[in-house]
């Protein structure tokens, strides 16, 4: 049975992982189909608007070195750009961005000169972006050419048409931008592959005013604080220079490349290009492709178990938190962005095949087959994941959704934990023993308040509602405490009342709480109010049958006796007569006395009225002592002894006359109720502080009485009271036992009687 399992999940397991190979080599058949559909939302970099803006913004830096020829000394870019023109005040309708006197706008212009020279300075990002593309600056007055690289970008500008594509053949992508005397801008040309579209572009940027932002219009007071002046800073524009920027296939590939120097700032060719790739792949489809394949594995991993022996659900491995499960699942789905299109794009653009390049060198079937095992493995580990983490949602449709949350949900069991834990403390506090000592519970009380009131200051004014939220929270609990208090103290009273009303049966389990130290005291106030009227009742008809038997046993010898003297008074009776009448009304006489004698005893032993001589007495010798005198009658009723006691003596310190007294009246008692032709056990032994005697013989009649009764006074074993005994034996005996701290117990089981006698 065990290797028919491990070839089921052999076999399932391997189901899984041929679906799984099919999805992947699935998706990665898909790789040229992203790659075309792609191409047609891809976006260049070198079109983007903001880098075109950065090219236009550094004519400005590069003709600081043009007007510098010029003029033949170093110049600030204030003074290349800044002029300062008066406006008169009735024709300047335009609002001011500066009004004040004559020497605060002084110090205005000088700051706003700061501000445009400390921003065409930070020249760091436009430096290092001048290290990845060429471009050369011109003057068109003198001819000269300002560039960084020894391409031929100037013939963009110089050169005649057929030349120009002589000398700039290495150029994929140029911008160039030409300035008239007047700093308007008189001519644009672009090359790139999709020349209209860029042109476009740098057209409609050129309308721009890039140095718009440093105009400023300035209106000054005179001393009686009016308006009398009005100046403008205009913002010059080069004149008579062109610049030309350019990217050769070689620089573009260096920067497009995901190892490409990250160093010159915001204008990263490679993370820009990287964003436009993913962009264009996103809309090609390829991410909810990727998506739909994993829908397939889900499916996969939902309907394996239903039609394979696949259990893999049922294993601890996949009992995963609930929690887990999904932030994994999460995690997967959002690493589609960065691993599933870094995938595809590395692959596709060749930048895997050029990183294994150099350690196969020309062997392009082991560089091919490399990239894509890699591609599979990654892909073939993503899916299954995701159908592991699938896999362990199955168990849903075994136990149901909302039982899976109970079992694995991390959440759910801390939740219920801190429930279980709250409703421990509200229990605890709601059961407080009253009759112990509290302090420790009110430090507990007292401290917690303290920390939540702490935690709570820390927030500052944010405290205050959570102040409120606290303390409405506080009442909350406080409302509840109290109404269970109320319930707990009727529950208390109800029971109360319920046995002062009698109701001695009321069953009191019901949860008294803060109370719950009084439902012990009531169950005993219960126990003790049914033991009492128990008691009553049982002494009440002790009495009554009291008086039953003895009345019945004084009278049968007294209407013996009187008849037997109302036979003597006959004159005709003879002599013989007459001396049987009175032995009869002597025995009875004496049988009235014995009964009245015993009456009397046990009177006094109930009472405990009784002086005791206590000597050393050998228990055992007594015992045989008893049985030899009552020798006839035990012999007359066929009765055999069977001894079982220690040959060694056992003294104990006792009343030899009241101890003869007890094993007399129990040996006389198996005489007259022991079934004839039995035999009766009398075993012995020593304790270790004391001795045990029984005593058993089987019954003449049957005995249907608790054997507790049978030691009540006048109560005999035969109901009936035919035969001979005044009932007070066992009853007189246990009396004499108890007086002498010993322990008199009778047991009956069936017809077997049993006396266990203790000191």
């Amino acid at each position: 049975m065990l290797d028919t399992k491990l070839k089921n999940n052999k076999k399932s397991y391997m189901i899984a992982g041929i679906l799984l190979s099919l999805i992947t080599l699935g998706f990665m058949a898909l790789y040229p189909n992203f790659e075309k559909r792609a191409f047609e939302f891809y976006e260049s970099p070198l079109e983007d608007s903001d880098f075109i803006r950065t090219l236009f913004k550094s004519n400005y830096m590069l003709y600081r070195e043009i007007a510098e020829a010029r003029e033949g000394k170093n110049l600030t870019y204030d003074q290349i750009y800044f002029n300062i023109v008066e406006k008169t005040p009735d024709k300047d309708n335009t609002s001011s961005d500066f009004e004040g006197n004559q020497e605060e706008a002084a110090q205005y212009i000088e700051n706003q000169k700061d501000i445009l020279n400390e921003d065409l300075e930070e020249t760091d990002s436009y430096k290092n972006l001048f290290q990845r593309m060429d471009y050369c600056a011109i003057d068109k007055e003198s001819g000269k050419v300002i560039k960084n690289s020894d391409g031929k970008l100037e013939a963009v500008i110089l050169s005649d048409k057929e030349e120009k594509n002589t000398l700039l053949k290495d150029y994929i992508y140029y911008i160039a931008i030409e300035y008239d005397e007047n700093g308007l801008i008189s001519n644009l040309s672009v090359r790139w592959n999709d020349s209209d579209t860029l042109l476009k572009i740098v057209q409609g940027i050129s309308r721009e005013s890039i140095m718009g932002s440093y105009r400023r219009h300035l209106t000054i007071w005179n001393e009686e604080g009016e308006s009398d002046r009005n100046i403008e800073i205009e913002v010059n524009m080069p004149r008579n220079a062109a610049f030309v920027y350019g990217i050769t296939q070689k620089q573009w590939k260096s920067m497009e490349s995901p190892g490409s120097d990250r160093r010159y700032g915001y204008w990263n060719m490679a993370e820009m290009n990287r964003w436009s790739l993913r962009t264009a792949y996103i809309q090609s489809g390829a991410l909810d492709v990727y998506f739909v394949f994993l829908a397939v594995a889900a499916l996969g991993a939902v309907l394996l178990p239903k039609y394979a022996s696949f259990m893999l659900y049922k294993r601890k491995i996949c009992r995963l938190p609930l929690e887990i499960s999904l932030i994994a699942a999460g995690m997967l789905i959002e690493s589609a962005y960065n691993i599933i299109l870094g995938l595809i794009i590395n692959t596709n653009k060749g930048y895997y095949y050029q990183a294994l390049e150099g350690f196969f060198g020309t062997d392009e079937f082991n560089v091919y087959f490399f990239v894509g095992l890699f591609n599979f493995v990654c892909l073939f580990l993503l899916f299954a994941v995701w159908f592991y983490m699938i896999s362990s949602f199955v168990q849903i449709k075994d136990i149901g959704i909302w039982e899976f949350i109970k079992k694995r949900s991390i959440l759910y069991k801390g939740t219920e934990r801190i429930k279980n834990y709250g409703k421990k403390g509200y229990r605890d506090l709601t059961k407080v023993d009253l009759s112990k000592e509290t302090n420790g519970l009110l430090w507990r009380i007292v401290i917690i308040n303290f920390l939540i009131l702490t935690v709570i200051c820390c927030f500052w004014f944010a405290g205050i509602a959570a102040l409120i939220v606290y303390s409405f929270l506080l009442l909350i609990f406080l409302k509840k405490y109290f109404m269970d208090l109320k319930h707990q103290y009727d529950h208390l009273l109800k029971a109360t009342n319920e046995i002062a009303e009698g109701k001695l049966d009321t069953f009191i389990e019901k949860d008294f709480g803060v109370f719950e130290s009084f439902k012990n005291e009531l169950k005993k106030i219960q126990t003790g109010f049914k033991k009492a009227v128990d008691d009553e009742v049982k002494s009440q008809r002790m009495k009554t049958e009291l008086i039953t038997n003895v009345s019945h046993d004084l009278k049968t010898p007294l209407t013996a006796m009187v008849t037997y003297i109302d036979l003597l008074k006959e004159e005709n009776i003879t002599e013989e007569q007459k001396k049987e009448y009175i032995d009869i009304l002597e025995r009875k006489a004496l049988r009235l006395k014995v009964l009245i004698e015993d009456l009397f005893e046990v009177s006094k032993a109930s009472s405990k009225n009784v002086n005791l001589d206590i000597q050393d007495v050998d228990v055992m010798n007594l015992v045989r002592q008893v049985s030899l005198e009552l020798e006839d009658s035990l012999r007359e009723r066929e009765l055999q002894l069977k001894w079982k006691l220690p040959d060694k003596k056992i003294i104990l310190p006792l009343d030899s006359q009241k101890t003869y007294r007890i094993f007399e009246n129990l040996f006389g008692n198996i005489a007259k109720y022991a079934m004839k032709g039995t035999r009766v056990y009398i075993q012995g032994n020593a304790l270790k502080n004391g001795i045990y005697i029984e005593i058993k013989n089987i019954s003449s009649s049957e005995l249907d009485i608790n054997p507790q009764e049978l030691t009540e006074r006048f109560v005999r074993g035969d109901k009936s009271r035919n035969t001979e005994g005044s009932g007070l034996g066992l009853a007189i005996a246990k009396s004499l036992v108890e007086l002498q701290n010993g322990k008199m117990d009778i047991d009956i089981d069936g017809d077997l009687f049993k006396v266990v006698l203790i000191w």
